[in-house]
């Protein structure tokens, strides 16, 4: 959950876990089986990892070692894929990965990353990504950070048990949690709708609250993000009803979110601000 760590280049959470992340919810094996290791790690697999363990240590380890390994082989098989095959090239592009999603490529809250990747130029993509985060993150990092305090204050219920959401009620709570990315967004909320509705589709009846929220937050695509590989369980759990899994979903993004929120310094005051 380091989206907006802050707006320098590779710049994540400040500090590491002092405890191993815990779940209530997803059995160890299946905690340990959603990301499968590569069968060999070529040099590149390596520099990427540790990439990720030197500059997104909070990062790398909520996701663990196996989410970590099939992230590193996303950002590599993406980047590639876009005609970006330097290796100092791969490894931005990964850096990109953690700040804004596995799918940043395609999310429609990101309207500037289409233009930059049209260049075909890693330099220009970095300057927009550079920019954008000076709008809606700040130097530090500290505005993103207040939008996840935010969206630890709002109701359960209200993102949990409501099936449907309209554009001026979806609009009215992102612009709760995160002003700067609201107005940053502009006229890409009834993309997002739309994207979100084409995702949820094998699983929920209709788009909860708290999946759009947590699009919002995480990237457009964090169901299939190895990062969150635990929301994929969750989700496409057909033993367990629509209206559990959404809860199962929320209790997880909480935990997870306490774990985030502890590794960055200075919280408390943070925490006094969004009262």
């Amino acid at each position: 959950m380091s989206e907006y760590a802050g707006s320098r280049r590779s710049a994540s959470l400040d500090a590491l876990f002092v405890e191993t992340p815990k779940s209530t919810l997803l059995p160890p094996k299946k905690q340990l089986d959603v990301g499968r290791p590569l069968k060999k790690s070529s040099p590149q697999h390596k520099a990427l990892l540790n990439r990720l363990m030197a500059m997104h240590p909070v990062d790398h380890l909520l996701m663990g070692a196996s989410g970590a390994v099939a992230f590193a082989e996303s950002a590599s098989q993406r980047a590639q894929s876009l005609g970006f095959t330097k290796p100092a090239d791969v490894l931005n592009y990964l850096d990109l990965m953690v700040m804004f999603g596995h799918r940043f490529d395609i999310d429609p809250q990101l309207p500037w990353v289409g233009p930059a990747l049209s260049k075909k130029s890693m330099t220009l993509l970095f300057e927009s990504a550079l920019s954008y985060l000076g709008t809606v993150s700040g130097d530090t990092g500290n505005l993103y950070i207040k939008a996840l305090l935010r969206a630890r204050k709002v109701s359960p219920t209200s993102l949990m048990d409501r099936v449907g959401v309209s554009e001026s009620e979806a609009s009215r709570l992102l612009s709760t949690l995160h002003p700067e990315k609201s107005r940053a967004m502009g006229s890409q909320l009834s993309s997002l709708l739309t994207l979100a509705q084409a995702l949820v589709a094998p699983h929920s009846k209709g788009v909860r609250p708290l999946y759009l929220v947590l699009m919002y937050l995480l990237g457009s695509h964090f169901e299939t993000d190895p990062r969150y590989a635990w929301a994929s369980v969750l989700l496409r759990d057909s033993q367990t009803s629509e209206s559990l899994r959404y809860k199962n979903l929320y209790a997880e993004a909480s935990s997870r979110l306490r774990l985030a929120l502890r590794a960055r310094g200075g919280l408390e005051t943070l925490v006094e601000e969004v009262r």
